[in-house]
């Protein structure tokens, strides 16, 4: 699998993958729930997402965590829709 970074723009990644379809492509830096989908459309293998998902200064109490789980449910939903 090969790190493509910055992710920015799932075209980049359907471009790579047109001519190399075996190529396992992992996107990272810059996806989100409202791209993930392109992404993967595009032919991604996989996401490496951070900085929309977890917040590294924060502080984890219960309500972090909370808001952690309904942002991975954010990007699972916009996967299975």
């Amino acid at each position: 699998m090969i790190k493509v970074f910055p992710a920015t723009s799932a075209s980049y990644i359907k471009d790579i993958t047109a001519p190399l379809p075996k190529m396992h492509l992992l996107p990272t830096g810059g996806i989100t729930p409202e791209n993930i989908r392109d992404f993967r459309q595009a032919g991604a293998s996989g996401f490496g997402i951070g900085s929309a998902l977890v917040n590294a200064k924060a502080a984890v109490t219960p309500e972090y965590l909370q808001q952690l789980t309904e942002k991975a449910r954010q990007f699972v939903r916009a996967l299975q829709s």
